[in-house]
């Protein structure tokens, strides 16, 4: 469970509060919630160094995070390691998530 609470923490923090890049152009041109920007770039940054059998293997992961059904509860784990805000409304985790894929995408 350490590892989930670590990837979410990653996910929220990977740019500071008060990184430029939180109001760069990308944020802007995608619609990106301020919120929502430190997954992205996280996304863009994994997305540039990453191969393609890499890459698959993130996909299966957001996948499986992204199951509600996964028979080991890992969205439900993520969402309790996560930040008390993911606690109050999963729909936070799953738009991270959503944002980092955009920028894993758009890293190639």
């Amino acid at each position: 469970m350490r590892d989930l609470a670590d990837l979410a923490f990653v996910l929220e923090e990977f740019l500071a509060e008060d990184d430029p890049g939180r109001f760069a152009d990308d944020a802007f041109r995608y619609g990106l919630a301020y919120e929502e920007t430190s997954a992205f770039f996280l996304g863009k940054a994994i997305g540039r160094m990453v191969n393609e059998i890499e890459r698959g293997k993130i996909d299966s992961f957001l996948t499986i995070v992204r199951d509600e059904s996964d028979p080991n509860l890992t969205q439900s784990r993520m969402l309790l390691s996560g930040p008390a805000s993911w606690k109050k409304d999963e729909q936070i985790l799953l738009g991270r998530l959503d944002a980092f894929d955009r920028g894993l995408r758009l890293g190639k």
